[in-house]
């Protein structure tokens, strides 16, 4: 790959998830969020998260702003990964449906896990517009949530083997 072209959507999305792993991302970690996979064409990101005993909501359930933060999530990784690394959203609006509980396993260490899927319907300069389901571990439908987010340019990134003269 020359310096000019831009990195695959497959090596932005390893180097997404080495930085979830490290911390770089609170809430990300916080929520045990994963990348999954991401459509280009379709402009569609499907990430999984965990729902673990720090996510219960006093009643054995992972309470329903954890389940609209992963469906956030998800939104921000897919423009950050759609923008090849350029920009990220700040979200306008986030309408959200719970429509059945995530039932966390009693006294088991195991996580639940979920599966986050978000699609832009319309990209615009600055505003962009998403469809987001997520889903729980037996695959049925837990939450739908529509988004309107300001998307944000990132600071360019400094490239690695930069070394500055000493004077």
């Amino acid at each position: 790959m020359s310096s000019d072209e831009p990195p695959s959507d497959e090596s932005l999305i390893e180097r997404l998830n080495k930085s979830f792993e490290r911390g770089r991302n609170p809430s990300v970690a916080l929520l045990g969020g994963k990348i999954v996979s991401f459509d280009r064409e379709a402009k569609s990101m499907r990430m999984s998260f965990q729902g673990v005993p720090a996510l219960d909501n006093g009643n054995g359930q992972v309470m329903g702003g954890f389940l609209s933060a992963m469906m956030d999530v998800t939104v921000a990784q897919a423009a950050v990964v759609y923008s090849r690394l350029a920009q990220t959203v700040a979200t306008l609006e986030q309408k959200v449906s719970l429509l059945a509980p995530v039932r966390l396993k009693k006294g088991a260490a195991d996580p639940v896990l979920l599966t986050c899927d978000a699609t832009a319907i319309k990209v615009g300069r600055s505003v962009a517009f998403y469809e987001i389901s997520l889903h729980g571990p037996d695959g049925g439908l837990v939450a739908r949530a529509s988004q309107t987010t300001s998307l944000v340019n990132l600071p360019p990134r400094k490239p690695k083997n930069v070394t500055q003269a000493k004077l």
